[in-house]
């Protein structure tokens, strides 16, 4: 257990490097080992996961970001030339094309 607070400087890389083809994971906890969030891969696929069982909650991909649930935004979200707002007045999604 390495209980230090580590610094990366001067343009180093944090590398998990794999024996075979599991490189690890990244796991956020509580001090009484309860599972807050996890980060992983698998080749061109990077997870997040919330919760204590790893439940993919998004991955991200050559393709792009993939999301699993619900998602939350204050201003909403851009795809491609359109915008994706939430309109209060009437609980909506509304699909704002931006050109």
């Amino acid at each position: 257990n390495l209980n230090v607070t580590t610094n990366i400087t001067g343009g180093q890389d944090l590398v998990l490097k794999a024996a075979s083809t599991d490189p690890g994971d990244i796991v956020f906890m509580s001090s009484t080992g309860v599972e807050y969030a996890r980060v992983y891969s698998n080749p061109g696929t990077l997870y997040l996961s919330a919760g204590s069982t790893p439940t993919i909650i998004a991955t991200v991909t050559a393709a792009g970001l993939g999301v699993t649930g619900k998602t939350t935004s204050t201003t909403g979200f851009k795809t491609g030339n359109f915008e994706i707002v939430h309109n209060t007045t009437e609980d909506s999604l509304d699909f704002v094309y931006t050109g």
